[in-house]
């Protein structure tokens, strides 16, 4: 497609999408790159705030009230100006999409389900109606057959009950006669005060003969006593299901530069939800299920572990109350159709639905700018860059935090490579700060993978929580953060692409300001940071995958050294995180246009991306959740760390490690040495017994028929199951047990050899990985 004809068609898209006509666009900045056209929708401050000495406070901090995300009263429809998302009635439920991240093209009611009868749909279905009132009315009579079974029952019970209490009366008097013949003789006087009371006792002690109801309540009889319930009880009525087809919206759909990725959704439906009502939909458009049939193993695959999620009004987002699936359809060309079914668990009036936990554009803005306070609170510097307005007009923003003091005047403007002249901006850029090293960490390049975000989210928490570690880590880095790369197809609910089609995680190295603005900026700011700023010690760009298990790194590695860091960095992160599976990652991933290959190209070993599963990992079936995203996280800060500490790559000029801090990381850190000068030998490993350079990995055995642990196990028995890392053991000696060493992270104490069975474990596969 010619270059004018390609603008023409994205300036019309612009426009059918409710952009004004003054919001920056590809043609607009071919015509102009003046910087009004390039002003943020809320910059980080003015510019007589940016004229203040470099010993105030950086600029203003937009107000977190303006960042709220849009809420859903339920008394309005969404208008139709907004992008394409709604509002579509179906029966008495309203669905909508046309919210910040939302993705729904189109919401009908189901014709059909498997397995179970569809809805009534219009004057098609007036037979099933029908059929239906047939079906009710002869559920009723059955009901009601039952009840009066239920109350016969009931009659008789009472009936056989009174029998026998008669029988005993009757009984009980004989023997009262007896027993009076015995006695002797009274006055005629008191004889009869005896029998007036024993009349008396027997006439209030008599129980009432069975026979019609006392009471019955609208025509129905209501029994007298309360009986237990039983199994032939009358059920309740049945609960309503209800079926929808959702059909997903493709990036960019409707423009010419529509994709066929699709592999996020997110809708609301409004209306009243009973609850135990059940819903089931039907989502068609899924690129993941393309070419695949319900039976293949791909389908199952993709299928395991796969659970949408919901939230109600004022609840927190967790997973449906049901089951997912797939089924053979017809249309489309996937030939596979995502099913899956919600019971709603308390009444509510509104419903939002997510392929996997949702991160909004609003909600990533409001947690760095709140980060952002929590630090500069703690008397850390934080800095809010505005680099660029997006195609669609949203900023496209660069937080930099580092600890306190240590600065000297600001670093340069941005260059941009190929470009003449500087890179417009609107706003100053951060202080320069002496040796300190940069950290650079971007996310949501790939607009659809919310995972990324929760895992910025953990690091960022991580570093302004103000512990030992965050504040040696602020100390010694400058952190360089770019947490939208993407923020138009986030915002319009992409998966994959930008507003013009195109994978920007494929741009990096020939992108240039007209045509990829995010990638660009970032650029020209990671080289600036690593020619300015001491050097470029780490580069993550966080991502998710649909395909590939767990969580795990890919790197760039350009030589020997560079892979032996490689692996340090990923065996750290392994100690720290148990969701990360090293087995999976892969450091000789060059892929031209990533960010870590064109990052790697500086010269610096530890650049990855960080990927991880939507659903979940090799070591457990659990599912994974915002929690565990969060901790992946952290562990990255955690395990630069402990590389660093191992490496012994601190300056001297910097204080030393608080012995808090030290104690605290010894555990971690203690074998990394040995492992590091390990990687970097090209022999192989040639240890006598397990070592921290070379454990043995076990399981810790219980108490059975045919086994009894040793006194070891009895005085740590959180141990019995476990599965162990085994770094030494003692020489062995005739008619004496062997005992065993575990590392610190499960005890550091002693067990019997017999109290272990050793086992090649998946938590020690990565390690023999990286050794052999």
């Amino acid at each position: 497609m010619p270059r004018w004809s390609t603008l023409f068609a994205f300036q019309k898209f612009k426009e059918d999408f409710g952009f004004q006509r003054g919001t920056p666009g590809p043609g607009d900045l071919q015509r102009t790159q003046s910087q009004e056209q390039l002003k943020p929708v809320a910059s980080a401050g003015s510019e007589a705030e940016h004229a203040q000495s470099d010993e105030s406070e950086e600029g203003t901090w937009p107000e977190l009230d303006e960042l709220d995300e849009d809420s859903w009263n339920g008394s309005n429809v969404p208008s139709q100006t907004a992008p394409p998302g709604g509002p579509w009635r179906i029966g008495e439920f309203v669905f909508f999409s046309c919210f910040d991240s939302g993705n729904c093209l189109r919401v009908d009611e189901s014709k059909s389900s498997p397995g179970t009868p569809s809805l009534p749909k219009g004057e098609e279905s007036q037979k099933e109606q029908e059929s239906l009132k047939v079906q009710q009315h002869e559920m009723q009579e059955e009901k009601e057959r039952a009840q009066g079974q239920y109350e016969e029952r009931v009659d008789q019970d009472e009936h056989q009950q009174s029998q026998q209490e008669q029988s005993q009366l009757e009984q009980q008097d004989q023997r009262d006669t007896r027993e009076q013949q015995q006695k002797p003789c009274q006055t005629q006087a008191d004889q009869g005060q005896q029998e007036a009371k024993e009349a008396t006792d027997k006439l209030m002690d008599a129980p009432k003969l069975p026979g019609p109801r006392a009471k019955k309540k609208q025509g129905k009889s209501i029994p007298r006593r309360r009986a237990e319930a039983s199994a032939w009880k009358p059920e309740t009525e049945g609960i309503p299901v209800f079926y929808f087809d959702v059909r997903i919206r493709a990036d960019c759909a409707g423009t010419a530069f529509q994709r066929s990725d699709c592999q996020w959704f997110y809708f609301g439906m409004q209306g009243h939800f009973a609850a135990g009502c059940k819903l089931r939909f039907q989502v068609f458009g899924l690129s993941r299920f393309k070419s695949c049939k319900s039976s293949s193993v791909r389908a199952k695959f993709l299928l395991d572990g796969l659970l949408p999620v919901v939230r109600a009004r004022s609840h927190s987002w967790n997973f449906i109350a049901g089951s997912s699936g797939v089924r053979q359809v017809e249309e489309g060309p996937g030939g596979l159709a995502f099913t899956f079914e919600h019971v709603v668990q308390s009444e509510t009036d509104l419903l939002f639905f997510a392929m996997t936990f949702p991160y909004p554009l609003k909600q990533v803005r409001r947690h760095m700018i709140s980060t952002g306070r929590r630090l500069k609170e703690q008397g850390n510097y934080a800095h809010l860059e505005h680099l660029c307005n997006s195609f669609g007009g949203r900023p496209v923003e660069l937080l930099t935090i580092t600890g306190p003091g240590g600065s000297c005047g600001r670093l340069p403007a941005l260059c941009l490579d190929g470009d003449t002249g500087k890179c417009p901006r609107a706003s100053q850029r951060p202080r320069h700060f002496r040796a300190r090293k940069a950290v650079f960490i971007s996310s949501r390049v790939h607009p659809g993978e919310t995972p990324a975000s929760f895992m910025l989210k953990g690091l960022l928490d991580f570093l302004a929580s103000g512990c030992a570690a965050s504040k040696a880590l602020l100390q010694r880095y400058v952190f360089f953060i770019l947490p939208v790369l993407n923020p138009d197809g986030v915002e319009l609910g992409h998966h994959r692409t930008d507003l013009k089609g195109e994978n920007l995680n494929r741009v990096y190295g020939s992108a240039n300001f007209v045509d990829h603005p995010s990638i660009a900026v970032a650029e020209a700011a990671c080289r600036a940071a690593d020619q300015h700023q001491g050097g470029l010690r780490l580069f993550l760009d966080f991502h998710a995958h649909s395909v590939r298990r767990g969580a795990f790194l890919l790197g760039d590695a350009q030589s020997s050294d560079a892979e032996a860091s490689a692996k340090l960095f990923a065996y750290a992160l392994a100690r720290r995180s148990e969701t990360f599976e090293y087995s999976q990652s892969d450091f000789f991933d060059a892929v031209a246009g990533t960010g870590k290959t064109t990052a790697a190209a500086t010269g610096q070993a530890l650049c990855f991306t960080v990927e991880t599963n939507y659903c979940r990992g090799h070591h457990s079936a659990m599912p994974f959740t915002p929690e565990i995203w969060c901790s992946l996280g952290q562990a990255c800060l955690e395990a630069l760390l402990d590389v660093d500490l191992a490496e012994s790559t601190i300056p001297r000029h910097l204080a030393p490690l608080p012995p808090s801090l030290v104690l605290a990381c010894e555990r971690h850190c203690t074998d990394l040495q040995e492992v590091s000068a390990t990687l970097r030998t090209k022999d192989n490993v040639s240890v006598a017994g397990p070592s921290r350079a070379l454990p043995y990995f076990a399981t810790v055995l219980g108490p059975t028929d045919d086994f009894i642990p040793s006194q070891y196990v009895w005085r740590n028995p959180e141990l019995i199951g476990k599965e162990v890392e085994v770094i030494d053991w003692q020489p062995e000696i005739p008619s004496r047990p062997r005992l065993c060493r575990l590392h610190d992270c499960d005890g550091g104490v002693w067990l019997q050899e017999s109290d272990l069975r050793f086992t090649a474990a998946q938590r020690g596969c990565f390690f023999y990985g990286s050794l052999r």
